[in-house]
């Protein structure tokens, strides 16, 4: 999967999910607005990708209301740990991202187009060799690598839906 293409790629359910993390080091790192297909509809979001990242204690949540014959759940995935979970290509379509950003070299407001192909022409955006994200919440539409690895996982599915990280 090329960065920045997973919306091409997959079929989005329409459901937002809450990722945490203590930190998270990236390389190659780039962000610009763009949408994602959820359902019938377009939503924007900022797109995050990633040629390598290395990320410390994280926690995916998701609100799943009316599952059939068992009705509303939380889906719950937890990595503790200082090396928790790596990527490569790792590309985040994210709504909104609540924590504290440490970019190294960066170039806001560049034509990300310049650095990845997949990234509409004159797309503004910031580029950065390297980052480092510390993120108490991220609300995402889509999360997709070409390898992701992740060592400790605990995975719970909880009845209700007042759960998650």
């Amino acid at each position: 999967m090329a960065q920045g293409g997973i919306s091409a790629n997959l079929a989005l359910s329409g459901t937002i999910f809450k990722i945490s993390m203590d930190r998270l080091d990236g390389s190659n790192f780039n962000l610009f607005v763009i949408g994602d297909q959820v359902g019938d509809s377009q939503i924007p979001v900022s797109r995050l990708t990633f040629s390598h990242a290395e990320i410390a204690d994280l926690c995916l949540s998701a609100k799943l209301p009316g599952i059939p014959g068992i009705g509303d759940v939380t889906f719950l995935m937890r990595a503790p740990g200082e090396n928790a979970a790596d990527a490569e290509n790792l590309v985040v379509g994210a709504t909104s991202i609540l924590g504290d950003l440490s970019l190294t070299e960066p170039q806001i407001g560049a034509d990300v187009n310049q650095v990845n192909p997949d990234a509409p022409v004159s797309t503004w955006g910031i580029v950065a060799p390297e980052v480092e994200v510390k993120a108490q919440d991220v609300q995402a539409s889509s999360i997709g690598a070409d390898k992701l690895n992740a060592r400790g996982v605990t995975v719970n599915v909880e009845r209700g839906v007042d759960g998650g990280c």
